[in-house]
């Protein structure tokens, strides 16, 4: 039995109806994975969903079901696609079938997908590396720009190519339902010099939870013009500071990649 003669040294705290627990329990579930993310894996149940429709097969995720749908999709996407709808399926049904893990981790369906990665397994596509030489046609051909949106694209890949960043963590999505303004950098976080500048990225791939990481970009002296890199990026900054949406906005949604005719910039805007 539990002794509760010993005073309790809580703080004092507001009691939750039953109503409000449920809501921010429903909150606090609905968030605990990133929203591009379940956008992926609703896609992947989807093909499955629409998989064992066509085919006449239960909707039990089966590991005979799931090393069909294995090869099937194998010969349609890349096999290292299909390992990932694998992944996206086992989230989203395993709170209805609770053996779905099991059957994915099976050997039939691992020795499937294995077979498949060799017999259709292609090569991974890169682009053409970018260099120095191309930063530098790129800075000396917009340095005297006067437009907005050149400005911003010359700041965006430099700040790219220096601080080694994905384009996702500089723009934002082209679907807005999946834009999220926790990973939005702040322009009140920047801080330039003469030879570099810094910012706080709020939130990026390999931080979940939004504890933030100080980016600084260092430009080396054996670039030249090193000015022209930090010149570009200051221009960008104190013209954007003077644009009308940040005077309506405020410091609440005072984001560094800012187009010019005031929205947010898109990963197709980019190119």
């Amino acid at each position: 039995m539990m002794n509760d003669n010993h005073p309790s040294r809580q703080p004092v705290r507001v009691v939750w109806s039953r109503e409000r627990l449920v809501h921010e329990h429903a909150i606090a579930l609905g968030n605990a994975m990133d929203k591009s993310t379940l956008s992926n894996y609703n896609s992947a149940l989807n093909s499955y969903l629409t998989f064992v429709k066509s085919h006449d097969f239960p909707v039990e995720p089966t590991p005979e079901t799931l090393s069909f749908f294995t090869v099937f999709m194998c010969h349609h996407i890349n096999p290292q696609s299909v390992n990932t709808y694998l992944s996206g399926i086992v989230q989203q049904l395993e709170n209805f079938f609770l053996t779905v893990r099991e059957a994915r981790n099976s050997i039939l369906v691992r020795r499937t997908l294995q077979g498949c990665m060799r017999i259709r397994g292609t090569a991974t596509v890169r682009k053409h590396t970018l260099t120095i030489d191309d930063l530098h046609t790129v800075v000396n051909h917009f340095h005297n720009s006067s437009s907005h949106n050149e400005l911003l694209f010359v700041a965006m890949l430099q700040t790219g190519f220096f601080g080694v960043m994905r384009l996702g963590e500089l723009s934002f999505p082209d679907n807005a339902s999946l834009r999220n303004w926790k990973k939005v950098i702040r322009r009140k976080t920047i801080k330039s010099s003469q030879t570099q500048y810094e910012f706080l990225l709020p939130g990026h791939k390999a931080d979940r939870f939004y504890e933030g990481k100080v980016t600084a970009l260092l430009f080396w002296e054996n670039i030249s013009p090193t000015s022209h890199y930090v010149t570009s990026q200051n221009i960008y900054i104190h013209e954007t500071d003077y644009i009308p949406y940040h005077r309506h906005y405020g410091s609440q949604r005072q984001e560094i990649s800012l187009r010019g005719h005031f929205s947010c910039h898109t990963y197709a805007s980019s190119f």
